[in-house]
């Protein structure tokens, strides 16, 4: 708080009110695989009618490895808890931020690109204590397909349709989901 006494009686008093920002690392069907990666904390910038997001200045990355860590002196971010990442002291109201309904600076973590990951990020959540920010990444699997016809001539082999499907139940079941079809054939090498 900001307070002056102004020659013929008024004081003057200005009050900044901070908040923090939380986030979480959520790993899905990695076989027990983590990489180390960065959190990057952001802010909707009033530039224009929708804004613009922004990285805070100076910028404010939490570089995470799965293990607590202390926050360094002056530094207000850190891995507060494996995989989980915390900004203190940060203005509820960024001077030149788009504010939301509730007329506060609207924050979001982005974090660093992961190879073989397909990264989701939550854009539901509050970035509270309960109720951080989430970025779950899932490994991507890769499959190739190869028709193989040893009876055959290249002439007489037929184009062959191959359908992937994910299940978390018995295939062909109501869990069962489609996700891919192609057509294997001369032109794409089947």
């Amino acid at each position: 708080a900001y307070e002056d006494d102004i020659s013929g009686g008024t004081t003057v008093t200005n009050t900044m009110k901070f908040t923090d920002v939380y986030a979480e690392k959520i790993w899905k069907n990695n076989g027990g695989q983590t990489q180390n990666m960065s959190f990057t904390l952001q802010y909707l910038k009033a530039d224009g009618k929708n804004g613009t997001w922004s990285n805070v200045i100076p910028v404010e990355t939490v570089d995470l490895d799965g293990e607590r860590n202390e926050p360094t002196s002056g530094q207000g971010y850190w891995e507060y808890d494996g995989w989980k990442a915390k900004w203190t002291g940060l203005p509820e109201v960024m001077p030149g931020s788009l504010l939301d309904k509730n007329g506060k600076t609207q924050y979001q973590v982005t974090e660093s690109a992961l190879t073989g990951y397909q990264t989701v990020p939550d854009t539901e959540s509050a970035g509270t204590s309960g109720d951080p920010f989430e970025i779950t990444n899932t490994m991507v699997t890769s499959l190739t397909v190869t028709n193989v016809c040893k009876t055959q001539t290249e002439q007489e082999k037929l184009p062959v349709t191959v359908e992937l499907w994910r299940t978390t139940g018995t295939m062909g079941d109501a869990q069962s989901v489609e996700i891919d079809t192609e057509v294997l054939n001369s032109d794409n090498n089947w």
